[in-house]
């Protein structure tokens, strides 16, 4: 299960992505660490156990619901 964040991690250092600044989504525990790791942790869709440790749960779109929370602070501070 520590192969996806540890992805995240190594992506992260070789692009120069800052921890401030990335974002992940997922559905199931495999994708728990990830989730925790990023940012912006998103549980899409995701199972009870994901939707209840994630810090944001989209049950009721599809990615696009995603923009949305990239965009927040901007929409909502206009």
């Amino acid at each position: 299960m520590r192969n996806i964040a540890n992805t995240l991690s190594q992506l992260k250092s070789q692009y120069a992505i800052s921890e401030q600044t990335n974002c992940c989504y997922g559905d199931g525990a495999n994708t728990l660490l990830m989730i925790h790791d990023a940012a912006l942790g998103v549980a899409l869709h995701a199972k009870p156990k994901v939707q209840e440790q994630a810090k944001f749960v989209i049950n009721f779109a599809d990615l696009t619901a995603l923009c949305v929370l990239l965009n927040a602070k901007d929409l909502f501070n206009a």
